[in-house]
């Protein structure tokens, strides 16, 4: 009687995970941005940039709203457990990228910034759940398959449709961080080389048997490289 009482309850907990598992990506990361959006400053106090979460919510929101009904938006084929693999993979993907650009072809000279131990773990949610999610769904995702879609595979000129979209997409990426870069040539031509590596890593199949990393991988990448630059990652926490 007790093993066959352990035994439904397995069942049951299995179809529980089950679904939980194959939820629609959006919902869970909703729900995450909501949670601490709400609870961020109770968790890290003046540390946490609730203003900018804010911001992030809302233009997700929008994206959400204006692509429900189409097939321009990534979320609408994702589901949350082939999405969260996707991240990790593109995060490890990256993370063995800069190492090996900062170790043996800058030979060191490439470092993040500092950054105070307080602050380690609002700057992981405010990149991982906000920053890099709304804004590779926006260029990575919706952007491009706009642009896609516009161009109809066909190109323009001698240039491959796939090459204009990347650089478009990436152009108007590095556009949007000139105010955070404050006007530095050096910086938005680098935003726009790592728009580029984005893109690419949208359409990387890790294996044969894989489909390709998609969006969700472009966000593991984005996070990775965002928290590499500021510190966490390069060993710059003080």
């Amino acid at each position: 009687m007790a093993y066959g009482y352990e035994k439904s309850v397995r069942s049951g907990s299995g179809t529980f995970i089950s679904k939980l598992t194959n939820l629609h990506i959006a919902i869970p990361l909703m729900f995450v941005m909501l949670f601490l959006w709400l609870n961020g400053e109770k968790l890290w106090g003046a540390y946490w940039e609730k203003t900018t979460a804010e911001a992030y919510i809302i233009m997700f929101g929008f994206v959400l709203a204006i692509t429900f009904r189409s097939n321009l938006i990534w979320l609408a084929k994702t589901r949350f457990k082939e999405g969260l693999m996707n991240f990790w993979v593109g995060f490890v993907i990256m993370f063995a990228a800069m190492i090996v650009l900062s170790q043996y072809i800058l030979k060191g000279s490439f470092s993040g910034a500092s950054i105070s131990s307080m602050a380690v773990y609002p700057t992981i949610a405010i990149t991982a759940f906000y920053v890099a999610p709304v804004e590779e769904t926006i260029f990575r995702g919706v952007f491009k398959e706009y642009l896609k879609k516009s161009l109809g595979g066909t190109g323009l000129y001698v240039l491959p449709a796939w090459l204009i979209v990347m650089v478009i997409t990436s152009g108007a990426f590095a556009i949007t961080h000139y105010g955070v870069y404050q006007g530095q040539v050096m910086s938005l031509w680098w935003a726009f080389i790592m728009g580029c590596a984005f893109y690419l890593g949208t359409n990387f199949k890790p294996s044969r048997k894989m489909a390709p990393l998609g969006v969700p991988g472009a966000i593991g990448m984005h996070s990775c490289y965002n928290l590499f630059i500021l510190g966490i990652l390069s060993g710059g926490i003080v």
